[in-house]
């Protein structure tokens, strides 16, 4: 069940289904700015310690800051469930999840949006992400609603989710992604 999660229990349920090895950030908790600061300078030193490319780790942490600014921004707060966010490597190259309660309303948001960037082809993916681009402005909340299409179009549709009820009105949210290090090219960036 949800609720009862350490992260102890999330690191090993991830580890097993996605072959994480190594994690570089795994939190459990109120994701405020200070701590997505901290987190993706972290992700990103560790990242050049390992030597790999900068392309790859401003892909990485392009796709870090929207799944951790989401749940920052739209998140909802419930006192039995906290939200978390891992990043970490697996044999294909990272591994992002998240989880965090979001209203029914969301939630159908979500499904809706998810679901079509999902289904697109990568040309039809990246054509909707350049137009988005040009046609996009920002609400009065600092949100242009790029975030979900910029992480579907950075993981090249690498993407899973799920919802659990909590409640009616309350539904916890699981994004799992996969960023595959052997076909990142700086034309994809």
């Amino acid at each position: 069940m949800v609720q009862n999660q350490t992260i102890e229990d999330l690191i090993s349920k991830i580890a097993e289904e996605e072959s994480v090895t190594d994690f570089l950030v795994a939190l459990k908790c109120e994701l405020r700015q200070e701590i997505i600061v901290d987190s993706v300078r972290a992700m990103e030193e560790k990242c050049r310690q390992r030597n790999y490319p900068s392309t790859q780790i401003t892909r990485l942490k392009m796709v870090c800051i929207e799944m951790l600014q989401n749940i920052s921004k739209h998140g909802e707060n419930d006192s039995e469930v906290a939200p978390y966010f891992t990043m970490g490597i697996n044999p294909n190259g990272f591994n992002v999840c998240s989880g965090n309660c979001v209203t029914t309303a969301a939630k159908n948001i979500l499904v809706d949006r998810l679901n079509l960037y999902i289904s697109l082809d990568m040309d039809q993916l990246k054509a909707l992400y350049k137009d988005s681009l040009k046609h996009t402005s920002v609400s009065e909340h600092g949100n242009a609603s790029l975030g979900l299409l910029d992480i579907v179009y950075r993981s090249a549709r690498q993407v899973k989710f799920t919802f659990s009820e909590l409640n009616p009105n309350l539904h916890y949210f699981e994004l799992n992604l996969n960023i595959n290090t052997n076909t990142i090219t700086s034309n994809n960036q």
